[in-house]
């Protein structure tokens, strides 16, 4: 699963990146944050699905990669002792 996250990733930000660098750094960082062994629902195994329903409604969407840009970050930061 991690394999294809990251292809999927580099996929879409070198639909606004070129630099391959800073995409796959962008990777790293994403793949740290949720895979870090605090998490044990806002990880990578949560995002999978989430980009598979986005596909569904791809079509309903005006600006579909901002939209998984923001599937892919909407719990890069977490702490789940915060209230």
């Amino acid at each position: 699963m991690i394999d294809g996250l990251k292809q999927e990733w580099i996929t879409l930000a070198s639909n606004d990146a070129k630099d391959q660098h800073i995409i796959t750094s962008n990777w790293d960082v994403i793949k740290t944050n949720y895979t870090s062994k605090h998490r044990h629902y806002h990880n990578l195994s949560h995002l999978y699905p989430m980009l598979l329903q986005a596909e569904i409604i791809a079509n309903k969407i005006d600006d579909y990669d901002a939209f998984k840009f923001s599937i892919w970050h909407h719990d890069i930061i977490y702490k789940s002792t915060k209230n």
